[in-house]
């Protein structure tokens, strides 16, 4: 049985490599926290605030995030193996190189992630589904200097990543779902 934890404040807390296997962090604020490299097996982080943290390279096989607050979080190369993150939310989070396996999760985090830089293609079909939400001609205005269709507010991207205006076509997006996330897992070495 690992260390209770509940509710604890760790805010911008240097965890780095820590040993934690099995802790109770269940609603812990631990924003800003730096756990690259930590043990975090079978670690309870239900609706936990992670925000911002540093989790590249942490191993979180079997943690249960359900609900947790992933906001801007670095999962990168984080092993996820198995973990729950049903509800949990991944605005902004970066997960190359993670691995997704036997994890309960809904590809629709697929529409939260940060995906960066992508290839020419994937950007260029992301960006074509950003237009089915705003329309070709509200995309087409923008690449040529007009305003960003998503900068009002008043409607918002359906995928986050680094745009080329370069590369602007208008067209139906060619991927979706499960396809769409695949192609998009594989360009990012996420194991899934």
């Amino acid at each position: 049985m690992g260390t209770n934890l509940i509710g604890a404040d760790l805010t911008e807390t240097v965890l780095r490599g820590a040993n934690l296997t099995g802790a109770n962090l269940m609603r812990a604020n631990l924003m800003c926290t730096n756990f690259t490299r930590a043990n975090l097996t079978e670690v309870k982080l239900m609706l936990a605030n992670l925000t911002e943290t540093n989790l590249r390279g942490a191993n979180l096989m079997w943690a249960i995030l359900k609900g947790a607050n992933l906001t801007e979080t670095n999962l990168t190369e984080a092993n996820l193996q198995g973990a729950n993150l049903s509800g949990a939310n991944l605005t902004g989070a970066k997960l190359t190189g993670a691995d997704l396996r036997e994890a309960n999760y809904s590809i629709l985090i697929m529409h939260r992630i940060d995906w960066g830089e992508l290839s020419d293609e994937l950007t260029l079909e992301l960006m074509r589904h950003n237009a089915e939400i705003c329309g070709n001609k509200a995309m087409t205005d923008w690449v040529k200097g007009g305003q960003c269709p998503f900068s009002t507010g008043n409607i918002q991207k359906l995928f986050h990543f680094n745009e080329k205006k370069e590369l602007w076509k208008p067209g139906k997006p060619k991927l979706h779902n499960m396809k769409l996330w695949k192609a998009l897992c594989k360009e990012k070495d996420i194991k899934i």
